[in-house]
C-alpha cells in the first residue's frame, strides 16, 4: 500500500494500472486503500500534490 500511495502521488497512473504494476491479481479497491490510509485514494492524491 505504501508503494501504491507513492505512485498515486508521483504518477498520473490510475488505481487499476498501479495495482497491476505492483503485482495484484485484481484491482484493489479504493476502500482497501482507505482502510489502510484512512483517506480515499483520490483525495490523498490531490492533497499530496497540493491540489486540495
Amino acid at each position: 500500500m505504501a508503494l501504491a500511495r507513492e505512485r498515486l502521488r508521483d504518477t498520473d497512473d490510475g488505481l487499476a494500472m498501479i495495482a497491476h504494476t505492483l503485482g495484484y491479481a485484481s484491482e484493489f479497491s479504493s476502500q482497501t486503500f482507505k482502510r489502510h490510509h484512512d483517506i480515499a485514494p483520490g483525495r490523498w492524491c490531490a492533497t499530496a500534490r497540493g491540489i486540495a
